[in-house]
């Protein structure tokens, strides 16, 4: 959200390198993804804080973070541009400083944007198969990997209550959505 907000304010040379550097992984497959954080993280290095990380639980969040920030820094910065800066002048003008602006007059703006985005990031996550099977681990099962080792094994029953977990699951972040919208859809 710092980096949308800088980038949305000030088109300058770094902040568009930043922008760029970040949206940089929609041009890398996942499996390619995947791969290559197995090769930085098969083995202690400082990175990891002296840890090997696969197989392990913190190599999946990584991946997922790496994988959904494109989409995360394109709504906040739809979000940010769509704010009326005349506010943010107004509530400065009015004797505001930066960070009591930003808490109290940007944020509350912002947020069902940005929220938005985290939606559309979990919801592109849970489905995400093929960074979830080449990374997981024994103790971590994704649901994706989960539902097609069900599937393939004719366990069709069980798929289905997975399948029926991810959509109560999206159906509740929908529904946090339209109540932070404050419009009435039904």
């Amino acid at each position: 959200m710092p980096l949308s907000y800088m980038v949305s304010k000030k088109k300058t040379f770094t902040n568009n390198l930043a922008w760029f550097l970040v949206t940089l992984s929609w041009s890398i497959p996942a499996s390619v993804l995947a791969v290559n954080l197995i090769t930085a993280f098969n083995e202690k290095n400082i990175f990891a804080f002296g840890q090997v990380l696969i197989g392990g639980y913190y190599i999946l969040p990584i991946a997922y973070t790496i994988h959904a920030l494109p989409v995360m820094m394109n709504n906040n910065m739809i979000a940010m541009d769509s704010f009326n800066p005349a506010l943010e002048d107004a509530s400065r003008g009015l004797g505001a400083g930066a960070v009591q602006t930003f808490a109290r007059v940007v944020l509350p703006n912002v947020l069902p944007g940005i929220i938005s985005g985290s939606m559309l990031a979990i919801i592109n996550t849970l489905g995400e198969y093929t960074i979830s099977n080449l990374l997981y681990g024994i103790h971590n099962l994704p649901i994706s990997v989960a539902m097609l080792k069900r599937f393939t094994n004719y366990y069709f029953g069980e798929t289905m209550a997975y399948a029926e977990v991810v959509i109560l699951l999206c159906s509740l972040l929908f529904s946090i959505v339209f109540k932070l919208d404050k419009k009435s859809y039904f």
